[in-house]
């Protein structure tokens, strides 16, 4: 595991973070900057690698895509980012020859999904407008940035998607229906 630690504001010119087996380059005004020597080529795999942060004992996605040999860590907040290798998905019902496999692997991965169970994933299920909702924060990493004390959708208060919902109404993403409520199960 590459531990990458830094205070958000002292990091507010980083643009973007490259790791690989020369190093760790920050790009800050459009230069690069090496931080790191060489790392051992053997230490992570940076085609199949992920970035992440552990939230309240839970792995949450930090934006990321990988470039070539490159891991891309694209996130504005570079605090307690972790680099690890990629692990396979859980899930029993989707197999390797499924035509989105890969796409899942990299959404649970990322950490925008779970899966409906612990070794389920139900790719043929309908979704939820909550569970889209959720997905996307975690996608735009809005996930876990506040708990909110009052809601703009009346059906939000005591959801377990509540704060991720709010989070894209007050970015005007998402919308809820005429009447006040956002019908997280519809």
């Amino acid at each position: 595991v590459l531990s990458i630690d830094g205070k958000k504001e002292d990091l507010n010119s980083v643009t973007d973070v490259t790791v690989n087996s020369k190093g760790i380059f920050l790009t800050i005004d459009n230069t690069l900057v090496k931080v790191t020597d060489q790392l051992p080529a053997t230490t992570i795999d940076f085609t199949n690698a992920r970035a992440v942060r552990v939230i309240d004992g839970k792995v949450a996605t930090v934006s990321h895509y990988t470039d070539g040999d490159n891991l891309k860590i694209t996130s504005n907040n570079l605090k307690d980012v972790l680099v690890t290798s990629r692990i396979a998905a859980p899930f029993d019902d989707v197999a390797e020859t499924d035509w989105y496999h890969n796409d899942v692997q990299d959404i649970f991965n990322y950490g925008i999904t779970q899966g409906t169970t612990s070794t389920t994933y139900s790719p043929l299920a309908n979704i939820t407008r909550a569970q889209f909702a959720t997905m996307m924060a975690r996608a735009l990493e809005l996930a876990h940035t506040d708990t909110y004390s009052q809601y703009k959708l009346s059906d939000l208060t005591g959801k377990w998607y509540a704060n991720e919902v709010q989070a894209l109404v007050d970015l005007g993403i998402i919308t809820g229906y005429k009447d006040g409520t956002f019908g997280g199960e519809n």
